[in-house]
């Protein structure tokens, strides 16, 4: 038999409280808050498809409804920035409050990554493990500035896979409830594991990932 464990992050079974690092800002009669995941996906895709990593409830306190268009940049702390894009141009009704998520907030066709982090990101599909600040400013359609630092910190962790302490790789089992045990993985407080165990038979010829992959497991 083979046995595999793998861990993921299980970032949307938190408590929602635990899980928001926000700002507010207000500049005339605009005010916004921003609230981001602490610890993100680091796949740049799941910041498009994902609604839950980030969301932005600006209120536009004028009597008049005006047209705004939303930019962000995304710097890595003690790095420098790395990426700034735009949105679309969004109505915002005069005395309303309207929530935008993170993927509301990029046109992605208008990101522009700074050259150190262009072969990264277009290479791996991902952000660097370490700490970031992602800010949004508002301008109206005129390029008229309307609210600027509106900013929230995240943190890309990549934590050590664990590894298997008992019983040894190779090993033999012959007791019918056996146990197994792996190291645990060293993750910052906050930031949720799911760990999922899955337990295939080793047939002839077959390694061990080929046999997880390939073959129907008998435990999941």
């Amino acid at each position: 038999m083979a046995a595999w464990m793998r861990w993921r992050r299980l970032w949307w079974s938190l408590p929602l409280v635990l899980l928001l690092a926000s700002t507010a800002a207000a500049q005339g009669d605009w005010t916004a808050i921003f609230t981001l995941d602490p610890f993100p996906s680091p796949y740049l895709s799941d910041w498009q498809a994902n609604p839950a990593i980030g969301q932005a409830t600006i209120t536009n306190g004028t009597g008049e409804t005006v047209q705004v268009r939303i930019g962000l940049t995304i710097t890595h702390v003690g790095k420098g920035q790395i990426a700034q894009a735009t949105s679309r141009l969004f109505s915002f009704p005069p005395g309303a409050s309207t929530d935008l998520r993170t993927h509301d907030l990029v046109e992605y066709s208008s990101v522009d990554y700074s050259k150190s982090y262009e072969d990264i990101a277009v290479r791996t599909g991902r952000l660097p493990e370490g700490d970031y600040e992602a800010c949004l400013r508002l301008e109206s359609e005129s390029g008229a500035l309307l609210l600027d630092g509106i900013c929230a910190t995240f943190t890309i962790v990549y934590p050590d896979p664990p590894y298997l302490i008992y019983p040894t790789d190779g090993e033999s089992i012959t007791a019918m409830l056996p146990i197994f045990q792996w190291t645990p993985v060293q993750v910052p407080v906050g930031y949720g594991i799911h760990y999922t165990v899955r337990i295939a038979e080793l047939l002839e010829g077959q390694g061990a990932a080929q046999s997880l992959n390939a073959n129907y497991p008998h435990f999941e």
